[in-house]
């Protein structure tokens, strides 16, 4: 079967290749509003690209951000249940989420304490996204977490002109359910939406619910808005990779047991004051829930059920965005701003009996703060464009609890650079030069566990800050039914904060401090529109990478050095379309030493969509050849345990406007 996936995607390489093109008209490198937060334009030197509503509508198909992000250049997913909803996670550049700056409307999404981003505790989240920006490296200097994987920028969804609302109701296999509904007018919008589904490994089903709102009050000095979004989720736990053999066995096994569950409540409030070209946003972001897991797992000395940890999380996320956005005559664009934020999470965690004694129990709290000034300018003389972003970000993480820690304060300044030239009106070259620091996570310095008493002795690993030089080498081209666009990269780190192939029993992936590494790569977006009807869209990245520890040169943990998705659309019209996708993900390490391996897949995927009145009915086939695909592993022990993908699984969907 995966040899067959090849062939096909082989053949539409060649023929995608001839072409020499780059992203529909979807993903066009141009000039987007994204509220709050100054953004990438048409000749910012940086590689960018913007993702529209209709790009949104076609690929999101009811899923997370993950399965929509693949279809662009070095981005890779995977999720635990092996279908599209509940815990999924995407690398880019095989940088993990963590290391990837998420804002919404320019206020930062990732959590302070572990730097994650968890899209399934607000399901539906896509619904309620009018834009994406996604900047691939350095960049653009984002609020909240430093990045030099990247940073992605949503846009919520807009205003609309007029009252109008949309009923939508989606099913899939695996029992996946989904329904959406919502109003919009010109001074409120109010949306709803609730999933479910089994989850193709036993286990692992996902029921959440989600409600997302907005208001507008304006006139013609003042502009007032408010988002928000409150989700509850409940999964069953699918954290644990399986062998190859119980894998072989029975795709859909999965060793989590049927107490293994959480459930979370997550609420976050965004409110802005614009006057002039002065905004000022005050954010407020509240997590409860817990989650429970089997330390049978882990230690052999008890069964099954024997001793579960429940573990239960409550935090409080305060802050504010100062902005001030200067334009001069289209030719020179200046950004002051500041975001300062205080964050609180309390830990319990409260174990059953496994004896007459008694059980035993823990609390602490960590607490982040924060002060982050920055400066952005742009500068636009005739057929130059030059870009400079400097940041200063003051961060701290204090610890109450069983052991006593000293607070951990980091000082870091963050900067990016760049030029941009126009050759011709349809084309620019581009280079950008960043610079970012980056702390490690409460997951790194408490070495995966959750309290630094947990063993009775303590376990405070002190884990250096990481830094990376980012290059971007780019070319930008696009005239008629033709776009291009092409870069190289190379990002030289000391001290990365890499993966290393292990997992702890609170289900966080393990880290450590790699003395030198880089990441270098080609990638490469095409689009060519042939015909009235037919389109064609190629993403390719090719990419070379090594971690230097002691004398020995490692390639990076979960990062495939090749990765390429193509579409082949038949446009009928503005009524109906029909497209075929081709992705292609080359093998990985699994472990830091490079013993164990993730083998390539090749995935094949039919989607289409059929319009009438007010009425839009989406489908999609996934896994088209039934492959049996491994898409991402860790090292249980000295074995590795993978995940895998649902085999061939559809969904379809029907939308009705108002």
């Amino acid at each position: 079967m995966i040899k067959k996936s090849l062939i096909i995607i082989f053949f539409l390489g060649i023929s995608l290749s001839s072409f020499s093109q780059a992203l529909t008209d979807t993903i066009n490198i141009c000039e987007v509003t994204v509220t709050g937060s100054y953004s990438a334009a048409k000749q910012t030197p940086f590689t960018f690209q913007n993702l529209t509503p209709k790009e949104i509508s076609v690929r999101s198909m009811g899923t997370e951000p993950a399965v929509l992000l693949s279809y662009t250049p070095s981005i890779n997913f995977y999720s635990d249940n092996g279908t599209g909803l509940g815990y999924m996670y995407y690398r880019l550049r095989g940088i993990d989420q963590t290391r990837i700056n998420s804002t919404l409307n320019g206020i930062p999404l990732n959590e302070p304490e572990d730097q994650g981003i968890y899209y399934n505790n607000y399901g539906g989240f896509l619904n309620a996204i009018s834009n994406i920006q996604l900047i691939r490296g350095a960049g653009l200097s984002k609020p909240g977490v430093s990045s030099y994987g990247g940073s992605i920028n949503f846009s919520s969804l807009e205003f609309a002109n007029k009252f109008s609302g949309n009923v939508n109701l989606l099913h899939g296999s695996f029992n996946t359910w989904q329904m959406n509904a919502g109003i919009n007018t010109p001074h409120f919008f109010i949306m709803g939406s609730k999933s479910s589904t089994d989850g193709y490994r036993d286990n692992s089903f996902n029921d959440s619910w989600s409600s997302f709102y907005g208001a507008n009050f304006s006139d013609k000095k003042h502009t007032f808005k408010l988002y928000g979004f409150v989700g509850h989720q409940k999964n069953g736990m699918a954290w644990l990779g399986e062998s190859l053999d119980s894998i072989y066995k029975n795709p859909r096994y999965n060793s989590n047991t049927k107490d293994e569950i959480d459930n979370f409540l997550y609420i976050h409030n965004q409110a802005s004051w614009q006057y002039g070209h002065f905004k000022t946003t005050i954010y407020h972001t509240f997590l409860d829930g817990w989650y429970t897991t089997d330390m049978g797992h882990f230690d052999s000395s008890h069964e099954m059920g024997d001793l579960i940890w429940k573990l239960a999380l409550r935090s409080n996320w305060v802050g504010t965005n100062v902005n001030y956005n200067l334009p001069v005559k289209n030719i020179f664009y200046l950004n002051l701003g500041t975001n300062a934020y205080t964050y609180s999470r309390g830990h319990t965690g409260t174990y059953n009996k496994i004896s007459e004694e008694e059980p035993y129990n823990y609390f602490n709290e960590g607490t982040r703060n924060e002060i982050a000034p920055y400066a952005k300018g742009e500068l636009k003389l005739k057929a130059f464009s030059v870009y400079g972003d400097i940041q200063y970000r003051h961060s701290s993480f204090s610890y109450k609890g069983g052991l006593p820690m000293e607070t951990q304060k980091w000082n870091f300044l963050n900067w990016s650079t760049g030029l941009s030239v126009k050759v011709k009106d349809n084309s620019y070259i581009y280079y950008g030069l960043g610079k970012t620091f980056r702390e490690p996570t409460r997951n790194d310095l408490f070495a995966g566990m959750d309290d630094l008493d947990t063993l009775d002795t303590a376990l405070f690993n002190p884990m250096l800050p990481e830094e990376a030089l980012n290059n971007e080498l780019g070319w930008k081209y696009k005239k008629n039914n033709i776009s291009f666009n092409a870069n190289i990269y190379y990002m030289a780190f000391r001290n990365e904060i890499v993966l290393n192939g292990k997992v702890e029993p609170n289900s966080l992936v393990l880290h450590q401090n790699a003395a030198k590494s880089f990441r270098s790569g080609l990638e490469i977006e095409a689009n060519w529109k042939a015909t009235k009807h037919w389109e064609f869209v190629a993403s390719n990245s090719f990419s070379f990478n090594r971690i230097q520890q002691d004398e020995e040169r490692f390639q990076p943990v979960l990062t495939p050095s090749l990765i390429m998705s193509y579409d082949a659309v038949y446009n009928m019209g503005s009524f109906a379309y029909t497209g075929l996708n081709a992705k292609f993900n080359g093998k990985s390490y699994i472990d830091f030493s490079n013993e164990h391996t993730l083998p390539s897949y090749a995935l094949l995927s039919i989607y289409g969509g059929l319009k009438w009145k007010g009425f839009e009915l989406k489908g999609a086939v996934n896994n088209l050849l039934n492959d049996l695909i491994l898409t991402n592993a860790v090292m249980s022990g000295d074995s590795p345990s993978y995940f895998v993908m649902a085999g061939i699984n559809g969904s379809l969907s029907l939308t009705y406007k108002f």
